[in-house]
């Protein structure tokens, strides 16, 4: 991925450890799908197990776990470190959090600072985990501060641009104040690589099956759905893939028993769940861009999903999926009674779902974010020529 002397860096700021898996799947997804001859791309990260030209750990992988504590802000080690990658006309592309005064050290030196901003802010979370909590009769046990909010919006102001992967993030990071012209609405994608080609988790039935793929807590919503399941009374079964928080173990422990509840714990092979799905259920309260319900509608299981569900792909008119409000436990029940009932309209479903899906491959979304980087570099460069000018 060599730069010509025409073309411009994107060097990502990564203050985790980096190993292809997570966020840092994204990351890589991102990365690969934008870069070009005149596009060249790297990764400045805490650490990493990842043999790649383009990543550079700060910390040794065997060290990581021992030194990282230590560390103030990892971000203040990465960011020293891509220092030395990036120059003026060029992109930091920042992850996880962009400290104001480390983007306003990039912009003195002519360095376009974007940030990624992978869920929405601290204070639309606060506001729907309360929600979420509130329907249970509890209170929100995170940790989310007045100060934390503010040191957010802070660090948000000082960004140029911020890639806002749905709807709801862009809305969200405007009410703090940042221009709306700085915001780039975009989504995030899948990779038929990462889902692999036939297998499914479980062995062939006639049975309607749901799925559920994410951590299986109260901001994903699995209250909602684990209650909607058990007051549908489906001939069936509930795939929930992930880890399961204690929680909703100690809530849901009636319902997490049932023989139609089937519990697969973390899942590498993630397609041969959505394959062996009719459904994909995800009623989460609080998202960025899932690429869970991208994934399953790729391998046909039409979403069941709130409108942060839909990774901002569709919406209830296009009779792609379904969607429900979030805690909305009636509205989930009824959605699938419907398409366990109706073969013709679940599998109709089923292929607009694939349709839709094949828009928001990793190489398409990395196009359409490619262009508008581009578009807003450009004038980014002719605005600060005019301002040099004028001064």
């Amino acid at each position: 991925m060599n730069r010509r002397s025409d073309g411009f860096r994107v060097e990502a700021l990564f203050p985790n450890f980096h190993n292809e898996s997570g966020v840092s799947y994204t990351l890589k997804s991102i990365l690969e799908a934008i870069a070009t001859d005149t596009l060249e791309v790297g990764a400045t990260v805490a650490s990493t197990d990842v043999k790649n030209t383009y990543v550079h750990g700060v910390i040794n992988r065997y060290l990581y776990k021992y030194l990282v504590p230590r560390f103030r802000s990892p971000m203040q080690s990465v960011f020293r470190s891509a220092c030395r990658r990036l120059h003026a006309g060029d992109v930091a592309y920042f992850w996880l959090e962009s400290p104001a005064d480390e983007c306003e050290y990039f912009r003195t030196r002519g360095i376009l600072v974007v940030r990624e901003m992978i869920n929405c802010t601290l204070q639309l979370r606060r506001q729907e985990l309360n929600k979420a909590y509130a329907a249970l009769g509890a209170r929100d046990p995170t940790e989310c501060s007045d100060a934390m909010i503010e040191q957010q919006r802070r660090d948000l102001l000082a960004a140029d641009l911020i890639f806002c992967p749905n709807p709801f993030v862009r809305k969200s990071v405007v009410e703090y104040g940042v221009p709306i012209e700085r915001c780039i609405e975009t989504s995030y994608g899948w990779s038929a690589d990462r889902l692999g080609t036939d297998t499914r988790i479980l062995t062939e039935s006639r049975l309607f099956t749901a799925a559920f793929v994410g951590s299986i807590d109260v901001r994903k919503g699995v209250p909602t759905l684990l209650e909607a399941w058990a007051r549908a009374n489906i001939k069936g079964r509930l795939l929930l893939a992930g880890n399961l928080s204690p929680e909703v173990q100690r809530l849901y422990a009636p319902i997490l028993r049932r023989s139609d509840v089937v519990q697969l714990g973390f899942v590498r092979d993630v397609g041969a769940v959505y394959r062996s799905a009719d459904v994909f259920c995800f009623p989460t309260w609080e998202e960025g861009g899932p690429q869970v319900t991208l994934e399953a509608m790729a391998c046909g299981a039409v979403p069941i999903v709130t409108p942060m569900g839909t990774a901002g792909v569709f919406s209830a008119a296009d009779d792609v999926g379904i969607v429900i409000s979030p805690g909305d436990i009636a509205a989930l029940s009824d959605a699938l009674c419907l398409l366990a009932s109706d073969g013709q309209k679940l599998n109709q479903m089923k292929h607009r779902s694939r349709e839709c899906a094949n828009e928001y491959t990793w190489e398409k979304v990395g196009r359409r974010r490619r262009e508008a980087l581009v578009r807003f570099r450009e004038q980014w460069l002719r605005n600060s020529s005019g301002q040099e000018r004028h001064e």
